[in-house]
């Protein structure tokens, strides 16, 4: 029998490389916690934030930029069976 597939949304500091509410940098701490905590809690999806969509449809930059590219390869590192997927959501205008 499987195990239940647990999944978890997350704010968008690891794509941006730092938290909107506070201007906190992310730092490898910060990913390495986080992938800890998701393998200790056994979550298999971690959904991360990467924007809501422009008006003309597209994403932020932030979303493919060299800080997100880095942070999904270093939590898969941290924990190679977790699964990363975007979390997009709204309108900005």
């Amino acid at each position: 029998m499987y195990g239940q597939q647990n999944a978890v949304w997350t704010e968008s500091i690891y794509l941006r490389g730092y938290k909107p509410s506070t201007d906190e940098k992310l730092s490898n701490k910060h990913i390495k916690e986080y992938a800890e905590t998701l393998k200790k809690n056994k979550i298999k999806y971690a959904y991360l934030f990467a924007g809501p969509y422009g008006e003309d449809g597209h994403l932020p930059e932030y979303a493919f930029s060299e800080i997100a590219i880095n942070s999904v390869k270093t939590l898969k590192a941290y924990y190679p069976e977790i699964v990363i997927l975007p979390w997009v959501g709204g309108v900005q205008k």
